[in-house]
């Protein structure tokens, strides 16, 4: 398998409390039988907040893609400003409005922040915009088989069926935990770790997995192979140093 990366700017550009941040289409390269001839998009880590509440009309998610995946964490609420119902169901409009605005068909997995989130019913906003929410569960779609876990961390996932042909997890520690077994090499999909969200002298910020190697990017190791998207969004601080968003292009040859 090989690996190519290059980059293009996205359309448009982020402020964070003054800050500007550009964010940028990774387009990945990727040699696999079983997706040959599949382009995907790969969404993660919006975390929609306070101070990131984008126009999504200004962004191009149609990129040529034959499948749309998001991975997980949605929304960053702190504590508290659930109880400020005029910002929660400002979020949600803004949540629903990215879900109009991506390309079908689609499918979604929960992360860590969206099992906290017990006000938001994130099963029937899925429905309503008919993206597949996958908890476990097989989808097949586009003559593939795709397997979507539960969150590593705050849910109950399970390893993925035999059939499975591409895995979508939001935390880069089930990658080890369940694929090590796996009978097949198959790639998973992951988000999470924002690249580390804030890079300062070659170390992470922010370090929220187990092995601290799958920080960002693709991985091939002799069990499976993985890929982790730095995401789109930010949490606890508005700016990312080092570790630019992130909206990620696959395409399978």
């Amino acid at each position: 398998m090989q690996l190519n990366l290059t980059r293009r700017e996205f359309i448009t550009s982020t402020v964070f409390i003054g800050l500007k941040n550009d964010n940028f289409v990774e387009i990945v390269k990727l040699q696999n039988d079983a997706l040959r001839g599949l382009k995907i998009l790969f969404i993660t880590d919006i975390h929609i907040s306070w101070y990131f509440m984008p126009d999504w009309s200004q962004y191009d998610f149609n990129l040529g893609q034959d499948i749309t995946l998001l991975g997980g964490d949605y929304f960053y609420i702190q504590d508290g400003q659930q109880k400020k119902k005029n910002l929660v169901d400002k979020l949600i409009i803004n949540f629903e409005l990215f879900l109009t605005a991506i390309p079908r068909p689609a499918a979604a997995v929960l992360g860590n922040h969206d099992r906290k989130h017990h006000y938001i019913s994130f099963e029937e906003l899925f429905s309503k915009h008919s993206v597949s929410l996958l908890v476990n569960k097989n989808m097949h779609i586009k003559g593939i088989n795709l397997f979507g876990s539960d969150d590593f961390l705050t849910g109950f996932p399970q390893p993925p069926t035999k059939e499975t042909d591409l895995v979508v997890s939001h935390s880069p520690d089930y990658f080890e935990y369940f694929l090590k077994n796996f009978p097949r090499k198959i790639l998973t999909l992951s988000g999470h770790t924002h690249g580390g969200q804030i890079i300062f002298m070659g170390c992470p910020f922010f370090l929220n997995i187990k092995n601290p190697k799958y920080l960002s990017g693709f991985f091939n190791e002799p069990w499976g192979e993985l890929y982790v998207s730095r995401g789109l969004g930010t949490v606890l601080l508005p700016i990312r140093v080092g570790a630019p968003a992130e909206i990620t292009l696959l395409e399978f040859i």
